[in-house]
């Protein structure tokens, strides 16, 4: 029932399913429904094609922040979503560049960030080198449908 990864952490196998390969891939069942009791909207994909399409079909006409992400840079995020609305990247920049774009990015309609890791019961956990990220993830700004 149990296993140990190369992490030496206990993984229960009963939260994952195999595909085809026989890879292990995490169900997620848990994890949405602690992110829903903790207040927030969940929608979950199977690509990020299908998440990137979910947010350009969602975002539109506003001014959209970025933190730092190479998961948003590898959905090509940025490019997708200046097509309808104005969008404040730092990503890229030289370090001067980079901290002044930064704080303006914390001024938009709305602000795009990832999280280095989540728990099943809902905690984020993000490590953030010039705390862009994390402050973006701090404000409240609009609240998307």
């Amino acid at each position: 029932m149990f296993f140990k990864n190369r992490f030496d952490n206990i993984i229960d196998r009963e939260d994952f399913n195999t595909d085809k390969r026989g890879v292990l891939i995490m169900k997620y069942e848990k994890l949405i429904h602690s992110l829903k009791h903790k207040g927030y909207k969940v929608s979950y994909f199977e690509t990020p094609a299908e998440a990137a399409e979910y947010i350009t079909g969602t975002i539109s006409g506003v001014t959209v922040g970025f933190g730092d992400s190479e998961t948003i840079s590898s959905m090509d995020l940025p490019k997708l979503l200046s097509e309808n609305n104005t969008v404040i990247n730092p990503a890229g920049h030289l370090s001067t560049d980079f901290n002044e774009i930064a704080k303006r990015s914390l001024l938009t309609n709305v602000f795009i960030t990832s999280v280095n890791g989540v728990s099943e019961t809902g905690e984020m956990v993000n490590i953030d080198g010039t705390g862009n990220r994390v402050a973006g993830s701090l404000l409240d700004l609009i609240k998307l449908n």
